[in-house]
């Protein structure tokens, strides 16, 4: 019966994709383009493997995977939490709770109300994070719109650090772009231990923690030795400052012509925006480059 099925060209040197989501390989209705799709199952079908990272949750994440391959990895929460294609857990990587705490009490003293991604009760086969926040942020109004889509998943606390304990994958608060890179000068004395950035976020800024052991390069340098694979052999898609440390350690980085000038400054190339399914321009582009069919058979 399968015989009629024809056999994928293998690549001589095995890649892996590793694709950044919102404005990268989601268009601006949040959705995955039937030419991304199919982009992402002929390298799968190449003997490709593909790598999402992105700064959701898992929860934010599951939607996205179920419209492509099943066979896709996932780092969660800027790669501080990384998913094998069955949905288990590969790897964890959470803030030291002595960071926690100090990055947190810094922010409010700046005047600025974090939001903390904690993990309840870890297990090997999933992960179920809730948003924690003080009382004050509901007043702020800087990110009203973001904890209106959380409220299933958002836990008011008084006690923000002692509530994160040693389970926090990272922390994030909105506000404005000069004091957000205000707040990132006390940070500075933590870099041992988080790293931070201030990115846009939708018609907003985010300042954005994470272990420095975490990071969508970590989780990319991860699945590479997972799967013996250089990360020469890396090829990486993204938009935004959070994909920065990402697209540095890849063996070729690709900016979306919609990315930041900052990401633009480090790729090896520009590719189509994510209103024009850049992402499958630049995955046709690097199979073709290795004389590799850009095109999965249809199923059936």
């Amino acid at each position: 019966m399968g015989s009629d099925m024809p056999k994928p060209k293998r690549l001589a040197q095995r890649l892996l994709f590793v694709i950044d989501l919102d404005g990268t390989l989601l268009n601006p209705d949040g959705e995955v383009a039937p030419p991304d799709r199919e982009a992402v199952a002929a390298a799968l079908f190449s003997g490709c493997e593909v790598l999402l990272c992105t700064g959701r949750g898992q929860r934010m994440t599951d939607p996205v995977l179920q419209a492509l391959p099943p066979e896709c990895y996932a780092a969660c929460h800027n790669g501080a939490l990384l998913l094998r294609p069955d949905g288990t857990v590969l790897a964890r990587t959470f803030l030291a709770p002595a960071a926690a705490t100090a990055t947190i009490d810094t922010l409010i003293g700046a005047g600025l109300e974090p939001l903390v991604y904690r993990e309840e009760t870890p297990t090997r086969e999933r992960s179920n994070t809730r948003l924690l926040a003080r009382p004050q942020v509901l007043a702020t109004g800087e990110a009203d719109a973001y904890l209106a889509s959380k409220g299933s998943q958002l836990l008011v606390v008084e006690a923000l650090a002692a509530a994160a304990g040693d389970r926090a994958f990272g922390i994030a608060v909105f506000g404005p772009e000069g004091k957000l890179r205000q707040a990132l000068v006390p940070l500075a004395a933590f870099r041992d231990e988080v790293r931070s950035w201030v990115a846009p976020f939708r018609d907003r800024y985010v300042l954005e923690v994470v272990a420095r052991a975490a990071g969508k390069a970590s989780a990319l340098r991860t699945v590479c030795a997972q799967l013996s694979i250089p990360r020469a052999g890396s090829v990486a898609f993204g938009d935004n400052i959070n994909d920065l440390d990402m697209l540095e350690a890849a063996g070729v980085a690709v900016a979306m012509a919609n990315a930041e000038a900052a990401v633009k400054a480090v790729a090896t190339w520009t590719t189509g925006d994510n209103r024009s399914s850049g992402v499958a321009t630049a995955i046709a582009r690097v199979l073709r480059e290795r004389g590799v069919p850009t095109a999965a058979p249809a199923p059936g």
